[in-house]
């Protein structure tokens, strides 16, 4: 295994077990087109129905597409014109 390959390998294993790990996951500008990334939050973070997805972007991508279950809330802003009651709503 090359250094780069076990470099990007060690940093997938921790996102992986920090998605399983947490209750909420707060994507800002993320456009959801990796679909391999795609499918680690999907594996990885919605096995379970008490996990939540936050997506803060004023472009909205159509998360639907990509995440296939769990509850999504989307703020369609820039992320410095989110406030912190929009936020705390979506906990």
């Amino acid at each position: 295994m090359s250094p780069n390959e076990y470099y990007y390998q060690t940093i997938f294993e921790h996102f992986k077990q920090n998605l399983n790990d947490s209750k909420y996951l707060i994507i800002i500008g993320y456009s959801f087109r990796d679909t391999e990334i795609n499918k680690i939050i999907n594996d990885n973070f919605l096995n379970s129905d008490d996990k939540r997805i936050i997506v803060i972007d004023p472009h909205m991508p159509k998360v639907e597409e990509f995440i296939s279950s769990g509850k999504i809330y989307k703020i369609g802003k820039s992320i410095s014109l989110v406030t912190l009651k929009e936020l705390t709503e979506c906990l």
